[in-house]
């Protein structure tokens, strides 16, 4: 019974003292489109159509969590995946919620840095037109960043590049693969 009231006002004080270092992290606004490679092994795709287009675009709040060392970023975005197969026009909606861990390299300490990161990024089935029964309701990313940020008194702007490499198919029974380079713009306030 000690042990339990002694761990419960640990947890307690840990996070006491952590909703503090929260208000150190800042929040933004991130915006991102790219391009797209698709992979199948074994394609179902209509006659004629070697190799879709496949377009994305992003939007959404980023939260990054500064530590001595490393950066923790959380974003929260709508993506939107735009096929083309021939003519037929195909749309995929998901919510993305990349998890990423950024080291800064300071080229200009204080105002300008070098980001590199790695993270996980599930990606959650919202919508299809046309309506895809198929597709999977969770769909894992591994995305690898560069990017360069500008620091102007409290105000933070972003430039990155990100290899997202996907883990995980996206539409049941088949082993499709859509890898993505996306560019993305942001404002941390």
């Amino acid at each position: 019974m000690k042990s339990r009231i002694l761990a419960s006002a640990l947890a307690v004080g840990l996070l006491a003292t952590a909703t503090p270092a929260l208000a150190e992290g800042s929040f933004g606004v991130k915006i991102g489109t790219g391009v797209s490679f698709y992979q199948d092994e074994d394609p179902k795709l209509p006659s004629g159509v070697d190799d879709p287009e496949v377009s994305a675009f992003a939007l959404g709040v980023a939260y990054v969590y500064d530590l001595v060392l490393l950066a923790i970023e959380v974003d929260a975005l709508w993506w939107r995946n735009t096929v083309d197969l021939g003519g037929t026009d195909a749309t995929e909606d998901r919510l993305a919620v990349p998890v990423i861990a950024k080291i800064t390299l300071p080229l200009v300490p204080t105002l300008l840095g070098l980001d590199l990161g790695l993270g996980i990024e599930p990606r959650f089935h919202l919508s299809s037109d046309p309506e895809n029964d198929d597709a999977a309701t969770a769909v894992m990313y591994l995305p690898v960043v560069v990017g360069a940020n500008l620091s102007l008194a409290g105000l933070g702007v972003g430039l990155e590049a990100r290899y997202e490499h996907q883990l995980t198919e996206s539409t049941k029974d088949q082993d499709d693969r859509i890898h993505q380079l996306m560019f993305f713009g942001g404002v941390m306030f």
